[in-house]
């Protein structure tokens, strides 16, 4: 760990990003557990004004206080809304025959869906053309790429039925109330803050 912010120091200014931090076990009481909290805590206090941590958590109440002293500021990355929906989908099947009242009418069905929801359903009508192959073929592997297309409207309603959104509205609830509770007032868009620390 000490290695990654004397690297962070060199090559300032400079991002060091911690993807989910809750699933260290900070309240173990092994003294590896012990060890790695002592040096995580020392490197941030020693690290240079010009390195910015940066730390993505889905849980961020599971997090040592301790460690979540340390941050002053929180972004709360919000479910993406209607409209981004729908320029993530249109993206995604930018290569596709969907059309783009279709893409409206199935980011409609996807509300409440994260970002990684929405690209297993990308993913997954894209497998149910293979599938669709392998039927048609009566399971037989050797399937022409000529025979593969690209998703319609219909693969992508398919998958829709079994793949739901992994977030439900009480922990999104739990995270703003988190943010009410120990981050009042940091509201300000991350963009804008990593350019004025930078």
């Amino acid at each position: 760990m000490q290695e990654v912010f004397e690297k962070a120091k060199l090559s300032q200014p400079s991002i060091i990003v911690i993807d989910d931090l809750e699933f260290c076990d900070w309240n173990s009481n092994s003294e590896k557990e012990i060890s790695v909290l002592k040096e995580f805590l020392q490197s941030m206090y020693d690290r240079e004004s010009r390195v910015i941590v940066l730390v993505i958590s889905s849980t961020p109440w599971n997090i040592n206080p301790a460690v979540r002293k340390i941050f002053k500021r929180r972004f709360h990355i919000p479910l993406p809304d209607k409209e981004k929906r729908i320029e993530i989908l249109r993206d995604a099947f930018r290569n596709s025959s969907i059309q783009d009242d279709e893409i409206e009418e199935i980011s409609t069905k996807c509300d409440g869906y994260s970002y990684a929801d929405l690209m297993c359903v990308v993913r997954d009508s894209q497998m149910n053309i293979i599938r669709n192959a392998l039927m048609a073929t009566n399971n037989s592997f050797n399937i022409s790429l000529n025979a593969l297309s690209q998703p319609t409207k219909s693969d992508v309603i398919k998958s829709l039925q079994t793949i739901k959104s992994s977030v439900t509205i009480q922990e999104e609830a739990k995270h703003l109330q988190f943010q009410q509770d120990f981050y009042p007032g940091s509201s300000a868009q991350f963009h804008e803050y990593i350019k004025f620390s930078i």
